[in-house]
């Protein structure tokens, strides 16, 4: 990141996207093929909302918010996304 003149020194990563990088969105259009979104509206009774590559669930109570958290983690799990 450049600020001004300042210039951050460059961090090695070793896995994960970083924030911002244009790698990030094309991901996330790929994670959304594989999710089923009617499945998270319909079923399990929340509102969904993207944004960039952002997901938010609305969800009516705690037990539906850990319903959708354990039908994400199954769908990452399941198509070898971690």
């Amino acid at each position: 990141m450049k600020i001004e003149n300042l210039m951050m020194p460059w961090i090695p990563m070793s896995k994960c996207v970083r924030q911002g990088s244009p790698l990030s969105l094309l991901l996330f259009n790929t994670f959304l093929t594989l999710i089923n979104l009617d499945h998270l509206s319909t079923t399990l009774k929340t509102k969904v909302r993207l944004y960039a590559d952002d997901i938010v669930a609305i969800c009516p109570s705690l037990a539906q918010a850990e319903k959708v958290d354990e039908y994400m983690r199954r769908t990452s799990r399941d198509t070898d996304l971690r």
